[in-house]
């Protein structure tokens, strides 16, 4: 952001302009457009600096006909020149962006002038706020199923490229939807498959309930000490009988990047956040 470019006549923020690298702003002089500017004559006219100076409140000459000029020129009118400048530097900051395609950016979303304030005081739309909610309550839902499910399966491709399925046991871990931790043998066929490629996938049903979930992503073979005493449980012996340094005892950590949710006849696709 050039903050020194500030803020045009019309409202729209020169110090993000894409132009920028060969515009020095509105007040240069050099602005390409300055000639057919309904709102820079119109301010020339009545000895104003910006829209936002003139007591025409609900003036829709020229640019501020358009949702983002309109809204910046009535957060600057509301709460001055440089809260504006203060914000939109954040926002920056956050990940917003003024021109995404073209002259289309995270600004131009917007019908409601108070929501467009909104989100230009706190760089999060009701929009943002709304798919967070409802991706936190799919997270829950899939959480739980994960920790609830009593079977599980994963998949990986063999030699020929054909997708393996088998059952595991209950995962030993999760961290959140996006790493689940599974012990087992090192001979096995999936352990070899995973060192050629780790690409997999893990499903885990509610068989009473009939629901389930799809989860893609990769998968790591961890053998050192730490992982395998991590996830180490009493009774494992029964299956590794060397104890936890049995060299047929190893440890699946399982990488998410999306899923598919299943329940009541209708399914959802997500990503997995990190």
């Amino acid at each position: 952001m050039k903050r020194e470019l500030g803020i045009a006549r019309c409202g729209l923020a020169c110090c993000l302009c894409g132009e920028s690298e060969h515009c020095a702003g509105c007040d240069s002089g050099d602005c390409p457009d300055k000639d057919g500017c309904e709102n820079r004559a119109c301010s020339l006219k009545w000895g104003v600096a910006h829209c936002f100076d003139c007591p025409q409140e609900d003036c829709k000459k020229g640019m501020l006909q358009k949702s983002k000029p309109y809204g910046f020129t009535a957060f600057a009118r509301r709460y001055g020149e440089q809260a504006l400048l203060d914000c939109l530097e954040r926002n920056e900051q956050k990940g917003v962006v003024y021109h995404r395609e073209g002259i289309w950016g995270d600004y131009d979303q917007f019908d409601d002038v108070e929501e467009l304030l909104r989100f230009i005081k706190t760089g999060e739309s009701g929009k943002d706020k709304e798919a967070l909610k409802k991706m936190t309550h799919l997270e829950q839902m899939v959480g739980e199923l994960l920790d609830q499910a009593k079977v599980c399966f994963i998949a990986y491709l063999d030699d020929e490229g054909y997708p393996v399925t088998k059952a595991m046991l209950q995962p030993r871990e999760r961290n959140n939807l996006g790493e689940i931790w599974f012990s087992t043998n090192t001979s096995s066929q999936k352990v070899r498959a995973f060192r050629e490629n780790p690409k997999a996938s893990v499903y885990f049903v509610d068989l009473e309930q009939f629901k389930g979930v799809s989860l893609v992503g990769t998968v790591e073979v961890l053998e050192t000490p730490e992982a395998k005493e991590r996830l180490w449980r009493q009774g494992d012996q029964l299956y590794y009988k060397q104890g936890v340094n049995d060299p047929d005892y190893c440890v699946l950590r399982f990488n998410a990047v999306k899923g598919r949710y299943y329940q009541n006849f209708q399914s959802e696709d997500f990503e997995v956040r990190d």
